[in-house]
């Protein structure tokens, strides 16, 4: 049985060897034909940033005098998935939609091909083009709108720092869209934290000259002064949740499609075909 198995193993390695030109042939077609229809598909750019997320001074005060009632990062959870979700969420769309035109630019209805970056966020920040394309966008469902700004961009907070890549056709609308992400993350949690503060340092500064009991007084005196260095930090630091470790660059050459890959995959497939084809004409088809 063993004896069987063997001559019929040599024997489909010798019918291959024979075919090994056919073999060769299919596998450098498939392969040049993939790569070249790689060649057809648009080119995407790449641009990535690593970010740090500020755990501050406050949160540690807070947590260490036991008052960490006003920490939006207190809730189950890590801070970067905290903020992962924000960033993925609709209602983070819905803020940067309502403050530029990033998903006039990502549908492409202004043609940014020839343009350098400062000519693209002009274009990101005026009321004219919004204007300009409002019905277009009225035509378009809010969860369509979504769905595209999601797929410009991954989050991946997996290798320590968190990183943001995004995706284009342009390089340097690549750069822009993580831009937009940090600068409206850091504005919303800002503007967040100040109205909070605001008025929370309001309602105790009204309420503390009626209360009588020492421990209470501590404690919302406490809570006071919290609030004001939160006010101050919110005032004065620039990058207030994420701040920058490696900066978004402009992308020299596209990353996708990844014509080797289209190169190898072909060869590969035509190798299997091939073999398959060869083997079912000799042993299944031979009768």
């Amino acid at each position: 049985m063993e004896n069987n198995n063997e001559i019929n193993f040599f024997e489909i390695l010798d019918e291959l060897w024979k075919e090994k030109l056919k073999i060769l042939l299919i596998s450098a077609s498939l392969g040049s034909l993939f790569f070249l229809y790689s060649l057809f598909l648009q080119d995407i750019y790449i641009s990535e940033t690593k970010l740090k997320v500020n755990n501050n001074d406050l949160t540690s005060q807070l947590e260490a005098s036991n008052l960490g009632i006003f920490n939006f990062f207190q809730q189950g959870g890590s801070q970067a998935g905290y903020l992962q979700d924000h960033i993925k969420s609709r209602d983070f769309f819905k803020l940067v939609s309502e403050k530029t035109n990033l998903i006039i630019l990502l549908l492409n209805y202004e043609d940014i091909k020839n343009l350098n970056e400062e000519q693209i966020n002009s274009l990101l920040y005026s009321q004219s083009v919004r204007e300009k394309y409002k019905d277009e966008l009225s035509k378009l469902n809010f969860l369509s709108q979504h769905s595209l700004f999601d797929s410009s961009f991954e989050i991946d907070t997996s290798m320590g720092p968190f990183a943001i890549r995004s995706f284009h056709e342009n390089p340097i609308m690549a750069k822009i869209i993580l831009e937009v992400i940090v600068q409206e993350t850091n504005a919303y949690f800002k503007m967040r934290d100040d109205k909070e503060s605001k008025d929370a340092i309001d309602y105790i500064s009204r309420e503390l000259p009626k209360i009588q009991i020492v421990d209470i007084q501590e404690t919302l005196s406490s809570v006071l002064s919290a609030k004001l260095r939160t006010l101050v930090l919110s005032n004065i630091k620039t990058d207030y949740v994420l701040e920058y470790i490696d900066s978004p660059y402009v992308p020299v050459s596209p990353s996708l499609p990844a014509k080797r890959l289209y190169l190898y995959s072909g060869i590969i497939l035509g190798l299997f075909l091939s073999i398959f084809w060869i083997l079912s004409r000799k042993y299944l088809l031979r009768e």
